[in-house]
């Protein structure tokens, strides 16, 4: 993503983002079909044995087709650069928050040291990231400055529930197929298709859409209003819902993710000097993902203290 901001112009970004948004989604859908036909016929290891050659491909297509600029100085002074302190503020208060969920109710009870302290303590250290990078560091981590723009924190504060919307229903509409519906691996992988089919299709054309128009706050609004209806018919569902019915939801879903995944970050990189492009994308990405992982812990902690 950062790559293709570098290297095309703001107006046909918005095509190469969706291309980017579609192949995602693609390998969003492929990758449970593969994990179920592992789990099912060979062994669940295998689900994180292929991450070493799809990585050793992925680094000689960095290797050998992108193209690298000179980039001047010494390796001493590029690490030196480094925001260390904020590093360890962020990973360390990320890491207590997620035990803290993870540990409530299971581990340990709600109102527990053992539940509290973590929660606390990440919470202070979140603090102090924000000031560090506010204050104290020369090439911050995160900029803080980029949240004045209200476009760039409009669409991070997104970015973030996306994250923690769409990475709920990929982990628990599999299970809720396999464990309630009693299917296979396999069957629960292709059962998935609609949402994630529907989204690669969706990111593709809302990407094009954008290039032509010029315009992201329609694919926004109207994607983000699909979701939530989607969202809200998905909370319905029950043991004895039909399969129409579930795909159904899935592909409104679909519809909703796909219209937002790429077009948040298109709008955040229109709104930002082209120096801080790379550091507002991986922002960007950065948050999705963090919502993704509360969004886990957080349905897992609810899901242990419901269930006996």
């Amino acid at each position: 993503m950062i790559v293709t901001s570098d290297v095309v112009s703001l107006e046909k970004r918005g095509f190469y983002q969706g291309i980017l948004g579609g192949v995602v989604a693609l390998a969003n859908s492929l990758g449970p079909l593969v994990g179920g036909a592992f789990s099912e016929k060979v062994s669940w290891r295998w689900c994180f044995y292929i991450n070493i050659p799809l990585s050793s491909i992925a680094i000689l297509v960095v290797a050998f087709v992108l193209p690298f600029k000179k980039v001047t100085g010494d390796i001493k002074g590029k690490l030196a650069k480094i925001d260390y302190v904020g590093c360890f503020f962020m990973i360390t208060s990320a890491i207590l928050i997620l035990l803290a969920l993870s540990w409530s109710g299971t581990s340990y009870p709600w109102n527990s040291a053992g539940s509290i302290a973590p929660l606390v303590i990440g919470g202070v250290l979140a603090a102090f990231f924000v000031i560090v990078e506010m204050k104290f560091v020369i090439l911050p981590l995160i900029p803080m400055h980029i949240f004045k723009i209200p476009t760039v924190a409009g669409a991070n504060i997104g970015a973030f529930f996306t994250g923690f919307m769409f990475y709920c229903n990929l982990f628990y509409l599999p299970q809720f197929y396999q464990v309630v519906r009693g299917v296979s691996p396999i069957r629960s992988g292709v059962l998935l298709l609609p949402l994630v089919l529907v989204q690669t299709v969706t990111s593709f054309t809302a990407g094009a859409l954008v290039s032509k128009t010029g315009n992201y706050q329609l694919n926004l609004w109207v994607g983000f209003a699909i979701w939530t209806i989607a969202l809200g018919l998905l909370s319905t569902v029950s043991p004895n819902i039909s399969n129409a019915k579930l795909v159904g939801y899935q592909i409104l879903n679909g519809i909703g993710a796909g219209q937002t995944f790429q077009t948040s970050l298109i709008a955040i990189q229109a709104s930002v000097k082209r120096h801080e492009m790379a550091v507002a994308t991986a922002t960007r990405n950065f948050l999705r993902l963090l919502g993704g992982t509360i969004s886990l812990a957080a349905c897992a902690a609810i899901l242990n203290n419901t269930t006996k």
